[in-house]
C-alpha cells in the first residue's frame, strides 16, 4: 500500500469539458465504467437540504460523454517513484515548472485528493525541461539531501542499486510520456491513488 501517481494524456478541449462538469473526470480516469461518473454527478449537483425543502434544485450541465481521441488516453503509472522523481528533477533542473503539483481539476476525491491538471502549454514547458535531464543527472540528484526525505523514505534514504534502477526505469517512463505530450500538443490529468 502507498501513494502512487498515475497520469493521463488529454487535450485542452477534454480538460475544458471536465472543468465545465467536474464529474467527467471519471470518464477519463475510468472510461469503461460510468457508475463513478453518475454517482459523482448526483453528489455534485444535489441541492442542499433547505433548497430541496423549498422545492429548488441545482441545474446540472447536460450529461455528455467525454470521448478521448488518439493520441489522447495514453496512461503513465509511476508507482511510488513519483516523489523521488519530483525531488531529483527539482534538483537537476530547478527552473523547470512543477509537474507533480498543479491546479485541482475538480473537487472530487479520486484517491488521495482531487486530480490535478496541466494544459498543453504547461505540459510542453515541463517536457522541454525534463527531456533535457540525463539519467546521470538524475542519479546525481539522488544524493541531494532533500532526496532522503522523499516518499517513501525507505527507498531514498540509503539509495542502493535497486533504488537507482527503480528511479531510472520510472524516469524513462516519464520521459516517454512527456515526449508524447509535447509531440501531440497534449495536456495531462494527474491522479494520486
Amino acid at each position: 500500500m502507498g501513494v502512487c501517481c498515475v497520469a493521463y494524456a488529454v487535450g485542452d478541449d477534454t480538460l475544458s469539458l471536465v472543468l465545465q462538469d467536474p464529474a467527467r473526470v471519471w470518464q477519463v480516469l475510468e472510461p469503461d465504467d460510468d457508475s463513478r461518473y453518475l454517482t459523482a454527478r448526483a453528489e455534485l449537483y444535489r441541492a442542499p437540504f433547505l433548497m430541496r425543502l423549498l422545492g429548488r434544485r441545482i441545474i446540472a450541465p447536460p450529461v455528455h460523454r467525454v470521448a478521448l481521441t488518439l493520441p489522447e488516453g495514453r496512461m503513465m503509472d509511476l508507482d511510488k517513484s513519483w516523489d523521488g522523481l519530483r525531488v531529483c528533477l527539482a534538483a537537476a533542473c530547478p527552473n523547470a515548472p512543477k509537474f507533480f503539483d498543479g491546479p485541482k481539476l475538480s473537487p472530487i476525491d479520486a484517491g488521495y485528493g482531487p486530480p490535478i491538471y496541466h494544459l498543453s502549454n504547461e505540459s510542453r514547458r515541463v517536457a522541454e525541461s525534463y527531456l533535457a535531464v540525463s539519467e546521470t543527472d538524475l542519479v546525481t540528484a539522488l544524493h541531494d539531501p532533500a532526496a532522503k526525505e522523499a516518499y517513501p523514505t525507505a527507498i531514498w534514504r540509503e539509495p542502493d542499486e535497486e533504488a537507482k534502477s527503480y528511479l531510472i526505469e520510472n524516469f524513462r517512463e516519464l520521459r516517454a510520456f512527456m515526449a508524447h505530450l509535447k509531440e501531440n500538443g497534449l495536456g495531462v490529468i494527474i491522479q494520486y491513488t
